[in-house]
């Protein structure tokens, strides 16, 4: 029987090749399913994404309700994250994929509006910074398609964990509960 951590690896390594190709966004959305039901903690499902600062730099409030309303909004930062990476590991990209425009107002009001986003950005290239935004380095001719959709990978199960747990559906709420004591407060 293979361990937590190799049924993990196997999923990645399927998955991370499937984020470019058409046609398998049900195959990819079963595989991150899997992914996240894996019982890991997230610092040792996470390998890309500082994943517990992310969480803990992300989450405010005194009990479990205000909690997972900051939370949410962290999820709704991933959404956008997700779509930047998996705009990268397209053949097909967007004309203007080189840069991030802090201006961009679904930038501005999502991903910049957390902690941690623009980390996630410089893990997926966008390590020049200029006045305006974010840029690869003018000698990137295309992007690391094989870190990209890692680190989308993880974009994508982090997402869902944090959706999961939201809705109280997630099979191993304690590994997000140990790093955010708040979860387990409820409001009378």
């Amino acid at each position: 029987m293979a361990s937590l951590t190799d049924q993990l690896e196997e999923l990645r390594m399927s998955s991370e090749g499937n984020l470019s190709a058409p046609g398998f966004a049900q195959e990819m959305r079963t595989k991150v399913v899997a992914m996240a039901n894996i019982p890991l903690p997230p610092s040792s499902k996470y390998s890309y994404i500082a994943v517990e600062n992310l969480l803990t730099e992300n989450s405010s409030g005194s009990n479990r309700k205000e909690s997972l309303s900051t939370l949410q909004k962290l999820s709704t930062a991933l959404n956008i994250l997700e779509k930047y990476g998996s705009n990268l590991t397209n053949p097909n990209r967007p004309k203007y994929w080189r840069t991030v425009k802090y201006n961009n107002p679904v930038f501005r009001t999502t991903v910049d509006s957390i902690q941690g986003g623009r980390a996630v950005l410089n893990l997926y290239g966008y390590t020049n910074q200029q006045h305006d935004g974010l840029s690869f380095p003018d000698e990137v001719i295309q992007p690391d398609i094989g870190k990209v959709a890692s680190v989308t990978l993880e974009v994508m199960c982090l997402r869902l964990e944090l959706e999961m747990l939201i809705k109280g559906t997630h099979p191993h709420p304690e590994f997000f509960e140990r790093l955010i004591p708040s979860l387990t407060v409820q409001v009378e």
